[in-house]
């Protein structure tokens, strides 16, 4: 059997198990947010995990498809629970689920993975070595906790602030924000303590366009994103202008290239992410940004009219069959 460890709003899941149920492939959907908000009962003693469709028995899994199976802050018992307790109650709370998820994990850690999640976990910094260590070009990396470092570095070359772990959104009653990319300028700087937390900068690599790619078991499957051409995406493409979207095309990278890629992904014990990089404006050269083990590839398929959905499940089907024979 497939298991998908996933959450009840991932729509990539949904377009994957569409291809599982047209090959007839008998699967399983666990949304982490469900073990919440629906019956759930377990023996520790044994695999199986009463569910409220069902029982779900371990034992019987072959291959399992990992991908954003946290869920504790999308579920309705988050948003019911949040202004009853007090914070620190909520994080303890958030601590004893976790400990339930991770046994889930643990149980299956020697069954076969697409993205296990001991390598999910993405290390900026890390990432940027080892794409080094693959022979790929990086931007020169900092982390600086001053103002009078990060106004050294300014006066040397042009510099993007970004964040070291992964964008957070907050909401609050005026709206959405999010992190984006930014250019590091000088009023920015003037109006900085002497001190502030450990951040992440970069040198500027000025950009002909953006390249992502879905790694999928050595497949690659990349789009070249105009991204100069808006105001609006200069620094970031995922600040959209849906008035004027950008270019959005396949492209290939040049074999070396793939081949630093194929060692970078092997390194890092990745068999599935994507990969942000971009082409240089002054020398042509590729420059790798970082990798998220859990990024959205739709926005690479259905632009691209590549059949990523599809070749995912075929994916799983075949490391499926090449275990239960």
């Amino acid at each position: 059997m497939i298991l998908l460890l996933t959450s009840s709003s991932d729509t990539n899941a949904d377009l994957i198990i569409a291809w599982l149920k047209q090959r007839d492939v008998q699967y399983y959907r666990l949304n982490s947010d469900n073990l919440l908000d629906q019956y759930v009962y377990l023996d520790v003693h044994n695999n199986v995990l009463e569910l409220h469709d069902g029982n779900l028995n371990l034992d019987e899994v072959t291959v399992v498809w990992y991908n954003k199976f946290y869920g504790f802050t999308k579920s309705e018992y988050f948003h019911t629970t949040e202004s009853k307790v007090q914070p620190g109650d909520l994080q303890q709370l958030q601590r004893e689920f976790s400990i339930l998820q991770d046994f889930i994990l643990r149980t299956l850690k020697n069954k076969t993975w697409m993205l296990s999640p001991f390598h999910a976990s993405m290390n900026k910094l890390h990432n940027i070595r080892a794409a080094e260590t693959a022979g790929l070009h990086t931007p020169r990396t900092h982390v600086v906790s001053t103002k009078k470092k990060l106004q050294e570095l300014h006066n040397s070359s042009s510099l993007i602030i970004k964040s070291m772990y992964e964008p957070y959104f907050i909401t609050n009653a005026s709206g959405l924000y999010s992190m984006f990319t930014r250019k590091v300028k000088q009023e920015m700087i003037d109006k900085l303590p002497d001190s502030f937390f450990p951040s992440l900068v970069q040198e500027e690599v000025p950009k002909v366009f953006e390249i992502r790619t879905f790694y999928l078991h050595g497949s690659m499957y990349s789009m070249a994103i105009f991204s100069q051409a808006s105001k609006f995406t200069q620094e970031d493409s995922r600040q959209v202008d849906w008035s004027n979207p950008n270019r959005r095309v396949p492209f290939m990278f040049p074999k070396d290239i793939e081949g630093k890629i194929h060692d970078l992904m092997n390194d890092l014990g990745l068999n599935y992410g994507t990969i942000d990089f971009i082409m240089s404006e002054s020398d042509g050269e590729i420059y790798f940004l970082e990798i998220n083990s859990t990024g959205q590839y739709g926005m690479i398929s259905i632009p691209c009219n590549y059949t990523v959905y599809k070749d995912i499940a075929n994916q799983l089907i075949h490391m499926h069959h090449g275990i239960s024979g």
